[in-house]
């Protein structure tokens, strides 16, 4: 089977946490400040850093730090992961959805200023799908119209830019997640970053139980901190980031170039003023074939993501903020989605057998 995500840990990061777990110092520490500090200059240096449990925690504590809570109101897609909405909801405020770019799968700016035309919003929350970026200077743009904070979900787009900007970095906070599945990992950790200072030192409290010193309680906070085993890992991850993108890059680019043309599907694209780091390599089948396609993928041994196959607003916990008309093209993204693998751990000769896989398929149906 070809997976369709593998973690990449070598013998450094298997060393690395030998070192941390011999020294005894296995909570937050001067090994997570190093991790914070490189991830910093990762990102050229333009934000401080401020590392934590998970990249749920990392929106959880973003949103506390911007005092969003009861009686405010937030904006995102619907066609993301339910932590993107669930840390907002349960601290009592409420999503509004907008619908999403059909090109790039994040949020349309169209859209989004059809919602701020006629909706109060204090925070909008751009997520940068699949390693690709939201146009994340209209966005910012926009908050200076509408008067809205930001915290941009960049954590499926690790080393991913926007106008040669990294991901991230827009806006008030970027949030990051180090899940094993993503373009580094941790094992489980997350990152949030910004330029404001103001906003970085609210997060580093809330993260450490509200302290602000030992025993000095400015507030009730969470242990939200990443441990010093995690960053260990962390750092070494860093290191081959730049690595990994680019091997994900290339796989892309080949796996585009044996599936432009196929009847049926239709390949991503590299939106103009994009790097795209390619979380993963998501095509849209055409003719309700989607899971037929998935169907015949497990057969031949090849691995696949449907990434995702339901909006947020249509699960449960989240049915009352569904909108009064339903969000036409993240609609269609849920019916048409499949992601393929494009992973460091894949070798080039897979990615013909997978190509192959998905051309069968389509000469099976025509018969």
């Amino acid at each position: 089977m070809i997976p369709i995500a593998r973690p990449l840990i070598g013998e450094e990061e298997v060393e690395e946490v030998r070192r941390v777990m011999l020294s005894g110092y296995l909570t937050h520490g001067p090994e997570v400040e190093a991790f914070e500090e490189e991830f910093a200059d990762f990102l050229g240096g333009r934000v401080k850093t401020a590392a934590v449990s998970s990249g749920t925690a990392a929106l959880h504590l973003s949103f506390l730090a911007l005092g969003l809570g009861r009686g405010k109101r937030f904006l995102t897609t619907p066609f993301t992961f339910m932590a993107t909405v669930a840390p907002g909801v349960q601290i009592g405020a409420d999503v509004l959805f907008a619908d999403i770019d059909p090109e790039s799968f994040n949020l349309s700016i169209e859209s989004l200023k059809e919602v701020l035309e006629r909706e109060e919003v204090d925070v909008v929350v751009p997520v940068d799908l699949y390693g690709q970026p939201t146009q994340l200077d209209e966005v910012e743009r926009l908050a200076r119209k509408y008067g809205f904070r930001i915290v941009e979900d960049s954590c499926q787009a690790h080393g991913a830019l926007w106008k040669d900007r990294p991901a991230g970095t827009f806006g008030d906070l970027g949030v990051f997640s180090f899940y094993p599945t993503k373009n580094m990992t941790t094992g489980e950790g997350g990152m949030v970053v910004s330029r404001d200072e103001e906003l970085l030192v609210r997060v580093q409290t809330l993260r450490n139980q509200g302290q602000t010193g030992r025993y000095t309680y400015e507030t009730l906070g969470y242990n939200f901190r990443m441990t010093s085993i995690a960053a260990a890992i962390g750092r070494v991850q860093l290191k081959k980031l730049k690595t990994f993108n680019s091997l994900r890059r290339r796989r892309a680019e080949i796996l585009r170039d044996l599936l432009e043309g196929v009847d049926g599907v239709e390949v991503p694209i590299e939106v103009k003023g994009a790097y795209h780091v390619y979380h993963q390599f998501t095509i849209r089948v055409k003719g309700g074939r989607r899971d037929a396609l998935a169907e015949h993928l497990k057969r031949k041994g090849v691995g696949y993501g449907i990434y995702y196959p339901k909006l947020l607003y249509d699960y449960e916990p989240l049915r009352r903020f569904r909108p009064r008309e339903d969000l036409p093209e993240a609609r269609r993204a849920t019916e048409e989605v499949l992601s393929l693998p494009v992973h460091p751990g894949v070798r080039e000769k897979d990615i013909y057998t997978i190509a192959d896989a998905v051309k069968d398929f389509f000469k099976q149906q025509r018969g």
